[in-house]
């Protein structure tokens, strides 16, 4: 029969066996010892973990928790679980706590809420299926039906611990009806079929669990009998289960499920199951090896990665609150002359401030704002390059802190040393004061001039230098930087565990070139425990959002000091940032604000864009002295006298002392010379948010996708000044209008062009004004038209001193042209309106005509805050219905420019300076700035001196002369005619000004 095929000479085929091994690292759970029952009461939820078994470990009795069935094991992994009241699986009067698939070494939860119920009864029983029994053709696949059935009993009559295991199911998680037990679960790892040591778990040495799983399944055509499941490191091998028919032997297709365990030893650890049988008296075998290591400790590894553009500043708040008061401070040297701080007055530039010549400065840091004193304690001196830093410590003065104030002098060479080889001596380039006390915040990033605050160390430690590395920009789209431009990346590695790693690895998906900076303190080349490594690479700015992966990898170091290069841990960390191209249509950027100050008044600037862009904008502004003095101090009164003799006249039988100078001199003294600043050269000062921006520089910003940035502030000084007629200088007093200039003189992107940089701003002195104006519009058509001085009891601020006086006024057919600058609804003073000082009116109307086109209209950034106020009754005062915008009137447009053609009228008012307004109907009306008569009372409030008016316009000046040295061509550069008037119109003026030199005005 051996050579035909076709009969059967009682051959067999010989039989085939498998063994597969697995290994699964096991971590102990922090579980509730005591009796769950008598703490936590009746149970009401109960958590099981699911790993197929057959032992019973539980201190209830045999018959409370048992195994019911015979156990298979399931084939695919997954099982569907029953939690219910009855033993019977498939019962249908059953209360059932759960139903549900779960995964072999999952949990599940069982609850008496599930079955309507407030408690488990005293027994309950779990049921295994390979499939879903309710089901039919479940697609879990083959069903091999009922798994295993147990019971355990569940009322408090028997105990009830966490860590119970009855077959399949091991207690996890208990809640009562008078709480929950805490629990921390044993995490269970997966199966592995680690055959070699690179796919084995790790597990911690003395403490984790090592579970090896063996299934030996028979390949062959016949069954195979002396089933013997042996391991070359273990001796301790259960049977699980699997044969199904239970005759003992191993059949066709059946697999036998043996389990053993070890508490994970140090190292590698391989180890071999093998297994035997028989197969009509012919042995088969096979063998399968299962690998993992035991670590004192289970190996960690951290990356950070940090992302910085050329524009980083970090910024740590409040320093002395978490660090103490300084031991040592550093600073960066950057030239500069602005001021961004929170110290309120106490960190400033000293005196004015130079370049230095060669970019290497001799820098001095003291407690004296003298920097040669001898008497100095220095916390450093030495040479700098602008651009490095330099560190000033206590223990180089010899001291144990820093003084109040500190002080770094700036010089271009050694003052120290004659003919200094660093070039031509600047002498001092700029002296700064910095408050060092914890009374005023101390903030990493302050800048004050040269100096950047860019390190700390206090009583209580230092800064961390990760602020340095940037900005950890995990997510998109990151910090913005400009195409071409060289982004830095920071890579810090960490062992945040307690084994050391050695083939450290750190690789960028983007970059090739990642150096190694240091950190491996003791130089062993083990990342150890709680090291730190830094690691360092660039590349040019990419357009567009960009992406960088750092990643790590790294081996774990065994107890004998052996890398164990077959396994290894890593981290990732991205690091974002957004690449901007110069915009092919960059905005317009331009300088907005007033160009007329009023001494005693302030007026807001800021930067505005055409167009929004989408990304911050920052803006250097710097303020320029032109006949105009800046003074980095509190804005107040210079109080200047300029005096002389009295002068008497006789009136009523005795004799009357007038032109008396207050605080001044008596008759016989001749006169007397200015007191205060006889220069009178203090005059502006700069402002942001109530702070001085010293040396004049501030720095404004216009956030992404708006177009106005913050503002900031010039307050114009009010210069008090005193005079009689007789002083040895009528004149001297009188400083007419200085100016100064505003410049945009530096931005921080390609989307942007400066397209309005500068504002030349003129400060008005109002010691020398004789009346005040507003511009007025001739609504009713008739002309503009006046009321007379006492005409209407009415009262205005029409100095802007606070105080409300009488003086001429319009009719209610005219109006005034406003701008309700605080939005309360009313005109306060003369600050809303349009006038003051020759000229000034249509100077601060020419400030809202942004495109330059000489006319104020829809096309003007500004012009819907214009209104109109038509003060129908007279009285002086914003009523209901009398504040209006231009478009309520009809009003179109506005023309800048202005004839000067004075004359007076019947109620002694001025009209001078002449323009239109343009309706929407395309007619024209009159706009005409008039100067009211003032009451002789309200001269001093104004600090305004009437009494020598007749007197100049006897001399036959033009009107600069009468009203003050005005600029009006600089103001608005659209005047028409000259400031000469004919002799009608002096013979007018005289007519007004001989009645103010009456004695009673004096």
């Amino acid at each position: 029969g051996e050579n035909n095929t076709t009969v059967d000479a009682g051959l067999v085929e010989p039989g085939q066996i498998d063994i597969e091994k697995f290994v699964r690292i096991e971590q102990p759970g922090e579980l509730f010892e005591g009796y769950v029952c008598e703490t936590y009461g009746k149970a009401t939820a109960l958590t099981f973990d699911y790993q197929p078994g057959t032992s019973v470990n539980t201190e209830q009795d045999a018959a409370k928790a048992a195994i019911l069935s015979a156990t298979k094991m399931d084939d695919d992994g997954l099982s569907w679980v029953v939690v219910s009241d009855k033993s019977d699986p498939n019962s249908s009067k059953a209360k059932t706590y759960f139903a549900g698939y779960v995964a072999v070494g999952d949990e599940f939860t069982a609850t008496a809420a599930a079955a309507g119920e407030s408690r488990f009864g005293s027994s309950t029983y779990v049921h295994f299926y390979d499939d879903n029994p309710n089901v039919s053709g479940d697609e879990q696949g083959s069903a091999l039906g009922l798994l295993q059935s147990l019971t355990y009993h569940t009322s408090c009559s028997q105990p009830i611990k966490l860590g119970d295991t009855v077959g399949n199911v091991t207690l996890t998680g208990y809640s009562g009806e008078n709480g929950t037990a805490p629990s921390s679960p044993p995490v269970i790892g997966p199966d592995m079929d680690a055959d070699t040591a690179s796919t084995g778990p790790i597990g911690t040495v003395g403490v984790d669990t090592a579970v090896f799983t063996y299934h030996v399944t028979n390949l062959g055509t016949t069954e195979l009998s002396n089933v013997q499941v042996s391991d070359d490191r273990l001796s301790d091998l259960s049977f699980v289960g699997g044969d199904t028919d239970g005759d003992g032997r191993l059949d066709v297709g059946e697999t036998w499920v043996y389990t053993a365990s070890e508490t994970v030893a140090s190292g590698l650890q391989t180890n071999i199951g093998t297994v035997t049988a028989t197969s009509f008296g012919v042995e088969v075998t096979d063998s399968d090896a299962a690998n993992y290591i035991g670590l004192d400790s289970m190996p960690m590894i951290d990356i950070e990665k940090y992302v910085k553009t050329p524009d980083y500043v970090p910024q740590v708040d409040m320093i002395c609150e978490t660090l103490g008061k300084p031991l040592s401070m550093t600073f960066d040297y950057r030239q500069g002359t602005s001021v961004s701080n929170t110290q309120e007055g106490k960190a400033a530039i000293l005196g004015s401030t130079k370049v230095d010549d060669d970019g290497l400065s001799w820098v001095v840091v003291s407690d004296n704002s003298n920097g040669s004193s001898s008497k100095a304690k220095v916390y450093f001196a030495g040479y700098v390059a602008v651009g490095d830093e330099f560190t000033a410590t206590v223990e180089a003065a010899g001291t144990s802190k820093f003084g109040s104030n500190t002080y770094i002098h700036f010089y271009d060479d050694n003052p120290n040393v004659s003919g200094d080889e660093q070039g031509s001596s600047l002498g001092l380039l700029q002296s700064l004061s910095y408050h060092t006390s914890c009374s005023k915040p101390i903030n990493l990033g302050d800048v004050v001039g040269n100096a950047t605050l860019v390190g700390y160390t206090g009583e209580k430690g230092s800064i961390d230098p990760t602020v340095w590395y940037g900005d950890d920009a995990d997510t998109g789209p990151g910090p913005d930087v400009k195409v071409g431009d060289t982004v830095e990346f920071t890579y810090v590695v960490t062992n945040p565990g307690e084994v050391a790693l050695g083939n450290v690895v750190v690789t960028d998906d983007r970059l090739a070139d990642v150096t190694f900076v240091g950190g491996d303190t003791n130089g062993d080349g083990l990342l150890d425990a709680g090291e730190k490594w830094i690691y360092t690479a660039s590349e040019i700015a990419a357009s567009g959002t960009t992406t960088n992966t750092g990643t790590v990898t790294a081996a774990p170091v065994d107890a004998q000091g052996n890398v164990i290069d077959t396994l290894s841990v890593s981290d990732s960390d991205d690091a974002n940032y957004n690449g901007t191209e110069p915009s092919a249509d960059p905005a317009c950027a331009t300088l907005v604000g007033a160009t007329w100050i009023n001494e005693g008044s302030n007026a807001s600037y800021m930067v505005q864009l055409d167009k929004a862009v989408d990304h911050d904008v920052w803006f250097k502004i710097q303020a320029t002295d032109g006949s105009a003095h800046r003074v980095d101090t509190w804005a107040g009164n210079q109080d200047i006298i300029w005096g002389g003799y009295y002068d008497y006249y006789n009136s009523h039988g005795r004799q009357v002392i007038y032109d008396r100078v207050p605080n001044g001199p008596h008759a016989s003294d001749g006169d007397h010379a200015a007191v205060g600043p006889d220069d009178a050269s203090w005059d502006y000062t700069v402002y942001q948010n109530g702070v001085i921006q010293s040396g004049g520089d501030v720095w404004v910003k216009v956030s992404a996708g708006e177009t106005s940035s913050n503002a900031f502030e010039i307050e114009a000084w009010k210069e008090k000044v005193t005079i009689d007629l007789n002083a040895g200088n009528a004149d001297g007093y009188n400083e007419g209008t200085e100016t100064f200039t505003l410049k945009i003189v530096s931005d921080d992107s390609d989307a942007v062009d400066v397209c309005e940089p500068q504002l030349d701003v003129c400060i008005g002195d109002r010691t020398s004004y004789v009346t005040y104006s507003p511009i007025v519009l001739d609504l009713d058509g008739n002309g503009i038209q006046t009321t007379a001085l006492g005409e209407n009891s009415g009262r205005f601020d029409l100095f802007g001193s606070g105080t409300p006086i009488e003086s001429g006024w319009i009719s209610g057919g005219d109006a005034f042209l406003a701008v309700d600058t605080n939005g309360n609804g009313r005109i306060d003073d003369i600050s809303e309106l349009f006038g003051g000082s020759t000229g000034q009116g249509f100077a601060k109307l020419a400030s809202f005509d942004s495109n330059g086109d000489g006319l104020v209209d829809a096309s003007d950034a500004r012009f819907g805050e214009l209104m109109l106020w038509q003060d129908a009754n007279e009285n002086h005062q914003t009523d209901a219905g009398e504040l209006r915008s231009l478009a309520a009137h009809g009003v179109e447009s506005l023309k800048v420019s202005y004839d000067s053609e004075a004359f007076i009228d019947d109620n002694a008012n001025l009209h001078l300076e002449r323009s239109s307004a343009t309706l929407t109907d395309g007619s024209t009306i009159d706009m005409v700035d008039v100067y009211f008569n003032a009451a002789p009372s309200a001269a001093q409030l104004g600090d305004v001196d009437l009494s020598g008016l007749g007197q100049i316009v006897d001399s036959g000046l033009n009107m600069d002369a009468l009203l003050g040295t005005a600029t009006t061509a600089a103001a608005s550069p659209a005047i028409d005619t000259a400031a000469d008037f004919d002799l009608a119109g002096i013979a007018a003026m005289k007519q007004l000004a001989d009645t103010y030199d009456q004695p009673a005005y004096a």
